[in-house]
């Protein structure tokens, strides 16, 4: 014959494990989906046509440069044979699908 306080553990016991299952259903049901909610990644709809119109998009960059020279940093007769209004220009190419041009002002 079992003693009445091993029948109260064992009811206990029971009580816990349906305690314990009842609360990992909720964390599935309720807690996993909410979780899934909230952490994902808002991803917006992206112009693909405006995208890809990027290409033959056409960028002059002008970048304007100053030189300055201090007193008898450079002799005179050297500063009257520097060009003033020279414009240098190169193209750069950028991922072998897009072109800059580069205009330099000197």
């Amino acid at each position: 014959m079992a003693a009445p306080g091993a029948a109260a553990t064992d009811l206990e016991v029971a009580r816990g494990k349906r305690a314990a299952l009842f609360f990992a259903a909720v964390v599935i049901v309720l807690g996993l989906p909410l979780w899934w909610k909230t952490t994902e990644t808002y991803r917006a709809p992206l112009p693909y046509s405006q995208i890809s119109g990027l290409n033959s998009l056409q960028l002059r960059l002008m970048v304007p440069v100053t030189v300055v020279f201090t007193q008898e940093s450079v002799p005179l007769d050297d500063q009257e044979k520097l060009p003033f209004t020279v414009v240098h220009e190169r193209e750069i190419p950028l991922k072998c699908e897009f072109l800059i041009r580069a205009a330099f002002l000197v």
